[in-house]
């Protein structure tokens, strides 16, 4: 059901959970035989939701045609990161969800979707609930299931309508294995406080896509939320009007914002360095360590191997060569340098894209093809992928090195403008190393120890 650039963002749990959850909804309206598709909004989808409901603007929807007030028990208020719309992965935002909570009581709305437009119309719900903020990595655990990455779950729940009667309606709820939950990220006793989710309704977020604009600041999306609240005559979540009080008198009149009344409030890594965009970021800002890719097509083509490896190495994680090693008790990092040849092949990985790195006065050129910056990711440590591109005459230990795992010749390079440039005479080598206890982004840890590209050292006469 949904478009296949959402799609690819789901890995294959997440696309069956969706269809499974369609297909329980499907039996419900069914069975209760209503002429219109039920969807429990509790916070923008109550102000927001024309085009949900197939509607010109949102002054063509009527409540009673297209609406009903209806509450949920035993789910509770939740907050969970925006890292697109109303947020950055620098300084994600906040935006609303629900989570079970036994005694617990949320307002909002039923949409009715028109039964003769229902897959029509839950695309449009599913790639704004499900697809639209799928912007993080999702490596396996530690037992090498696959996670989720999104922030919120598709669930079928019961419902409660104003004349007390109740329906089964598709909702969004916090995504218990996601890493979004913005009450999850925080591993003290203080958790999610007012001044920690006041950090994150001050976030700045927002773009502009085909000459439209999308999502902005989320206090605003909290604003127009709690106006909402006060329509209803509902009272807002107290930890929410503190924080939200809390956010907006740090915002100064020229849009400065202060920290200093959000003690506590920091960037959840998850949304950082689990981002999608953040490996060829950290790479960007280390360009001392790193070369650039000779030309747009070259960086291009390395931002696919970048995306192409992350990909090859979550599913060798869940695969049975890691579970072999895992109940071996062998270091997976070792396994996986085993295997990298083969899974380079397998992801496409071309190494003409990275010889003319090689042709600077330092006679090589490093790249970064993986990070794992997160020691308890399930490897059991820190370690990085890098390719380089050198001249062997001059960097002979290279290919000594006891963490070099593939090897690539170049043939020589022709023409005069090769030989201005100082191409090889013998052609370019291209290697791939899986350097374990570095992630090759975090200070100190960029270049292995023993790093076969560094300067000789000076002997003293």
């Amino acid at each position: 059901m949904l478009p296949a650039a959402q799609r690819q963002r789901l890995n294959a749990a997440e696309r069956a959970t969706v269809a499974q959850v369609v297909g329980e909804l499907r039996r419900h309206v069914e069975a209760a035989g209503l002429d219109f598709v039920p969807v429990f909004g509790h916070w923008s989808l109550r102000t927001d939701n024309y085009r949900e409901l197939g509607r010109a603007s949102q002054a063509d929807v009527q409540e009673g045609r297209d609406t009903l007030p209806a509450r949920i028990a035993d789910y509770g208020m939740d907050f969970v990161a925006s890292t697109e719309y109303r947020g950055r992965p620098q300084h994600p935002g906040a935006v609303a969800s629900i989570t079970p909570l036994p005694g617990g009581q949320v307002p909002g709305t039923v949409l009715k979707l028109p039964f003769d437009r229902a897959e029509e119309l839950l695309t449009v719900l599913l790639v704004r609930e499900v697809g639209a903020e799928a912007d993080l990595r999702s490596p396996p655990d530690a037992d090498g299931r696959p996670r989720s990455s999104l922030m919120y779950r598709p669930a079928v729940r019961p419902v409660t309508l104003a004349d007390g009667s109740t329906l089964h309606a598709l909702l969004f709820e916090t995504h218990p294995e996601g890493p979004k939950s913005l009450r999850r990220v925080f591993g003290d006793a203080a958790g999610l406080t007012a001044e920690r989710l006041a950090f994150f309704i001050a976030a700045e977020g927002g773009f502009v896509r085909d000459g439209k604009a999308f999502g902005g600041p989320s206090a605003d999306y909290w604003k127009a939320g709690m106006q909402r609240l006060v329509d209803s005559g509902d009272t807002p979540d107290p930890l929410l009007a503190e924080a939200f009080r809390i956010a907006a008198e740090s915002r100064a009149a020229d849009g400065t914002l202060s920290l200093d009344a959000m003690q506590g409030a920091a960037v959840p890594r998850g949304t950082w360095q689990g981002h999608r965009g953040w490996l060829a970021s950290a790479e960007a800002r280390l360009h001392r360590i790193y070369a650039q890719p000779a030309d747009a097509v070259a960086l291009a083509r390395h931002r696919q191997h970048q995306g192409a490896v992350d990909t090859a190495l979550a599913v060798w994680q869940a695969g049975g060569a890691a579970q072999a090693a895992r109940a071996g008790g062998a270091d997976l990092r070792k396994a996986l340098a085993s295997a990298l040849p083969g899974l380079l092949r397998e992801a496409g990985f071309d190494p003409a894209v990275y010889a003319p790195s090689a042709l600077g006065q330092d006679g090589y050129g490093r790249h970064l093809l993986f990070s794992e910056s997160n020691a308890r990711a399930g490897m059991q440590g820190l370690y990085s992928v890098q390719v380089a591109a050198f001249d062997a005459r001059r960097h002979p230990a290279a290919l000594a090195h006891p963490e070099l795992c593939a090897v690539f010749e170049m043939p020589q390079a022709a023409g005069e403008e090769a030989q201005r440039r100082g191409a090889p005479d013998g052609g370019t080598t291209v290697a791939v190393f899986l350097h374990r206890d570095i992630d090759g982004v975090s200070g100190g840890l960029e270049r292995p120890v023993h790093d076969p590209f560094a300067p000789a050292a000076r002997v003293l006469h």
